[in-house]
C-alpha cells in the first residue's frame, strides 16, 4: 500500500493503519439488542476498473475521496433487492460489469460502501466500515417510484486522510468533516434526491493486530 501511496505522491502509512488496506473485514454490530456480523472480502487490490474516473498522481487525498464518493453515488441505481447477504468479490464483479454495459449498477448502501471502500484501498487510502442503526424517522428518496424507502441498516465508510478519520456516505455522495456519521442530503445530476438516515446507534469496524489480519486475509484469499 505504501508503494501505491508513493506513486500518488502521498506520505506512507504507519504500520497500525495497514490492516485497513487489506482484503478482509468482519464487522460485528448490534441491531435490536442482538449481535450480528457482516463479511466484506475485497477482490485483489491491483487492477483499477476501466469505468473509474481518471485519477492522476499528485491529486490530493481528500479530492480523490470526493471523486470516488460521487462516482459511486451517481452511478447507483437504487435496488435494495440486489443487496447480497455478504459482500464478496462476485458482488463487485457484477456491479462493474453492469457499469461497463449500461453505466449503472444495481444495489444500495451496503454495496455502495463496499465498492467505495475497495476503490479507496486501490489507491492506498485506509477505510473502515460504519454500520448504522437508524432512528424510526430515517428515510431516503430512492428514485424507484416509491416516495420514501425506510432504512433497516445503513452503511457508511470512514477514510483516513490528512492524519484523521473522516466519514463518507458513498450511496449519497457526501463527505463529512469528522469521524461521526454523515448527516444530510444531496441532489444527484439526474435530479434524484438522496438522504442519510437519523442515527440511533452505530458501530465502526475495528481491525486486530497486523499479524492476525495478514494471516486471516491469506486464508480468505485461498477460500475465495
Amino acid at each position: 500500500m505504501n508503494a501505491v501511496r508513493a506513486r500518488m505522491g502521498w506520505s506512507p502509512l504507519p504500520p497500525q493503519l495497514l490492516p485497513y488496506c487489506d482484503r478482509f473485514d468482519l464487522v460485528a454490530y448490534q441491531q435490536g439488542g442482538l449481535v450480528a456480523f457482516k463479511l466484506f472480502v475485497y477482490p485483489p487490490l491491483t487492477a483499477v476498473p476501466p469505468v473509474l474516473p481518471q485519477i492522476k498522481p499528485g491529486e490530493d487525498e481528500l479530492s480523490v475521496v470526493r471523486t470516488l464518493a460521487l462516482f459511486v453515488s451517481d452511478t447507483m441505481q437504487y435496488d435494495v433487492g440486489a443487496e447480497p447477504p455478504e459482500y464478496v468479490p462476485p458482488v463487485l464483479r457484477r456491479a462493474f460489469a453492469e457499469l461497463e454495459l449500461r453505466g449503472r449498477w444495481r444495489g444500495a448502501c451496503g454495496t455502495a460502501s463496499y465498492m467505495f471502500s475497495y476503490l479507496c484501498r486501490l489507491y492506498g487510502i485506509p477505510t473502515r466500515l460504519v454500520l448504522i442503526e437508524p432512528t424510526d424517522t430515517g428515510t431516503v428518496v430512492s428514485g424507484t417510484g416509491r416516495e420514501r424507502e425506510r432504512f433497516v441498516l445503513h452503511a457508511q465508510v470512514q477514510v483516513w486522510v490528512h492524519g484523521r478519520w473522516m466519514t463518507v456516505d458513498p450511496s449519497v455522495g457526501l463527505v463529512g468533516t469528522s469521524d461521526r456519521p454523515v448527516q444530510g442530503h444531496r441532489v444527484r445530476p439526474d435530479g434524484t434526491e438522496l438522504y442519510t438516515p437519523g442515527v440511533k446507534s452505530y458501530t465502526v469496524c475495528t481491525q486486530g493486530p497486523l499479524v492476525f489480519w495478514d494471516t486471516l486475509t491469506g486464508l480468505v484469499e485461498l477460500i475465495v
